[in-house]
């Protein structure tokens, strides 16, 4: 660290050494500071200096109590340590974030806890061993899109599939929609788009798509759309299309038993509505869904989930039960 001949950069280097050192346990008394100015920043700063910097950060808005009985002070971190651990496990289940950028942003946040956060974090920072998207610009794509749907622009860009060696692989084919909306849901971003003349809304996931580039034509906004027209509430629209299949919403009718409500709260929140059949075991759940994306659910849960209504819903997963059962009467790999 370069030394600091003048003064003027005191308060900074005061608070930097607080945010390194100190800790509500662990306040540092004036001695302390003063010693660590030296070996940190060889600056020479008296009690009555440190003092000031110490009141000129308070008046600045920099939370810094002092020690029990009035010995010390330490800076008082923006963010707890569980709380600095909640952001950085999100971090690691954000498999849309790249392994380089997802490091730089666990270092970030770790850097903001307090003195001695790192070493009791170390276990969260093993960034390689979770499997994360290959594309390399995922911010710089997820800065573009936003940019377009903010700005109501289309869009041109390559939509790739995962190849059995986990790279991205392209049709060759370039797509140009109408950007509506960026959704987070499932722990991956999706961009919410349509087609000129389809005008149905589609999903993109947003580290499948590469090659962007923002067109000049103008796009149509949400409001254009018959899925938003009574304004968008995003939230309301995840729950409906959980899985990200495309369709209209319709009423859906379902019967689980009543120890299954943690699962259909998880996956529906309070959307879904559960109501308690006489015997005291089973439920009904009523919630609206597009077919295809309740279909999914209830293959996911067909050991304790019967579809009631629609009659296409119940007839689709009844097809589908029927396929899987008939592939297990095979032998295994029989054609």
């Amino acid at each position: 660290m370069p030394e600091l001949g003048g003064k003027k950069g005191l308060p900074l280097c005061v608070l930097e050494v607080l945010r390194a050192r100190s800790t509500k346990d662990k306040p540092m008394t004036m001695a302390q500071i003063e010693e660590a100015l030296r070996s940190q920043f060889g600056m020479e700063a008296g009690r009555n200096a440190i003092a000031r910097s110490l009141s000129l950060l308070r008046e600045m808005g920099y939370s810094i109590p002092s020690g029990r009985g009035g010995k010390g002070a330490y800076l008082e971190p923006l963010f707890s340590g569980t709380e600095l651990r909640v952001l950085i496990d999100s971090v690691l289940l954000s498999r849309y974030i790249p392994q380089e950028e997802a490091k730089a942003l666990i270092a970030k946040l770790t850097s903001m806890g307090s003195a001695g956060f790192s070493n009791g974090a170390q276990d969260i920072h093993a960034v390689d061993k979770w499997y994360r998207t290959h594309h390399q610009a995922f911010f710089e794509l997820l800065d573009g899109l936003s940019q377009a749907v903010r700005t109501h622009v289309q869009v041109r860009f390559a939509y790739n599939h995962v190849g059995l060696d986990g790279e991205l692989t392209s049709d060759g084919r370039l797509r140009q929609a109408h950007p509506l909306a960026l959704l987070c849901a499932q722990g991956q971003y999706y961009l919410l788009a349509c087609y000129e003349k389809e005008r149905e809304l589609r999903h993109f996931r947003v580290d499948h798509i590469t090659d962007l580039a923002l067109t000049s034509q103008p796009a149509v906004t949400p409001y254009e759309l018959s899925e938003f027209r009574g304004g968008v509430d995003l939230a309301k629209y995840a729950a409906e299309h959980r899985y990200m299949f495309s369709g209209e919403p319709m009423r859906v009718t379902l019967r689980m038993p009543q120890t299954a409500a943690g699962q259909v709260f998880d996956a529906f929140g309070h959307h879904a509505e559960l109501t308690p059949l006489p015997d005291g075991k089973w439920m009904e759940v009523r919630l609206t869904s597009s077919l295809e994306n309740m279909r999914i659910f209830a293959l996911q849960y067909a050991w304790v989930c019967e579809v009631v209504a629609p009659a296409a819903l119940r007839e689709m997963v009844r097809q589908d039960v029927q396929r899987i059962a008939q592939r297990y009467e095979r032998a295994p790999g029989a054609e």
